[in-house]
């Protein structure tokens, strides 16, 4: 018997896409809030992050800002970086995707409190191995953590 429960929300993104998504909620409800963690297909889940109001922060794995990367996801840039909800972005400094100056310079024009946290001469795809699996629980559990004094003004 599991402690948590699995619901299947379906939302819609501005250009109407609808997103389906599983959530693990606790049966023993600890906070009523909760944190998106995105790797695979984040500017388009993240897109609707200020949709959904129990979202209270977003931490992302490797978003992809590049120039090729903004061709087929740059109308999802707008939603996520205009988001006062806290977010959070790991990235490997060797990302194929996204440079680390690319990064900070979308960063510049973000609402809200943004965190990066860049690891030294890992790619993008390996990063997200099993090699980095505890670091990032440990990025994210951290960034959760610090969510208590950052809530977003809604």
């Amino acid at each position: 018997m599991s402690n948590y429960e699995v619901d299947y929300p379906t939302v819609e993104t501005p250009d109407n896409v609808n997103l389906s998504a599983r959530i693990f909620k606790p049966k023993d409800e600890i906070k009523d809030s909760l944190v998106v963690v995105l790797v695979q297909w984040a500017p388009i889940a993240g897109s609707v992050v200020d949709q959904v109001e129990q979202v209270v922060g977003y931490v992302s794995l490797g978003y992809p800002f590049g120039m090729m990367a903004s061709i087929l996801f740059g109308r999802h840039h707008k939603a996520i970086l205009g988001s006062s909800k806290p977010k959070l972005f790991v990235m490997g400094t060797r990302d194929g995707f996204t440079s680390v100056k690319q990064l900070e310079n979308k960063l510049k024009s973000a609402a809200g409190h943004n965190e990066t946290h860049l690891i030294e001469g890992v790619s993008h795809f390996e990063m997200e191995g099993p090699a980095y699996d505890a670091a990032m629980v440990e990025l994210i559990l951290k960034f959760i953590d610090s969510l208590g004094d950052k809530q977003p003004v809604l």
